[in-house]
């Protein structure tokens, strides 16, 4: 269980300096924590904590208003939740457009609350970018890591 722990620390790790060095160089604004945040919605035991902790992390991390992330993902965990099975049946492919389509909505949301406060505007390359290219390379990165789900301690 610890191990699963220092991989997971260690690709958050990683793709905080990637989001930071992509964002702070470059024209584009990508959100790569928020990839780890919904494929953990869909992971069938996973920490309230570390979910919480990863959306206020993020929220520091892009500059936005403190517990958008967690707003945005309490919302699609409604509509996750009964997705898990089929999540955890199906195929890479299947994995990919599932994570792809709920990080499409939480971008949406997270665009939404940003239209709401006059402070975003709506970047579709950007968006493009982050579905397209970098949810299948952070769900390929944590399939790739084998980090396994986390057992509770909780008996049902």
């Amino acid at each position: 269980m610890h191990s699963n722990n220092i991989k997971l620390l260690i690709l958050i790790f990683g793709l905080m300096l990637f989001q930071l060095l992509i964002n702070n160089l470059t024209v584009l604004y990508l959100d790569s924590l928020s990839v780890i945040l919904v494929i953990l919605l869909f992971r069938k035991n996973s920490y309230l904590k570390l979910i919480i902790f990863i959306a206020f992390f993020t929220d520091l991390m892009g500059h936005w208003y403190l517990g958008s992330h967690l707003f945005a993902a309490i919302l699609l965990s409604f509509l996750s939740q009964r997705l898990v099975i089929t999540y955890s049946l199906g195929g890479s492919l299947q994995k990919v457009v599932m994570i792809s389509v709920f990080y499409a909505m939480l971008s949406g949301i997270m665009m939404l609350i940003g239209l709401l406060t006059h402070n975003s505007f709506i970047n579709w390359v950007d968006l493009s970018i982050e579905v397209l290219v970098l949810c299948p390379i952070i769900l390929w990165l944590f399939s790739f890591t084998n980090i396994r789900d986390i057992k509770s301690n909780l008996i049902f």
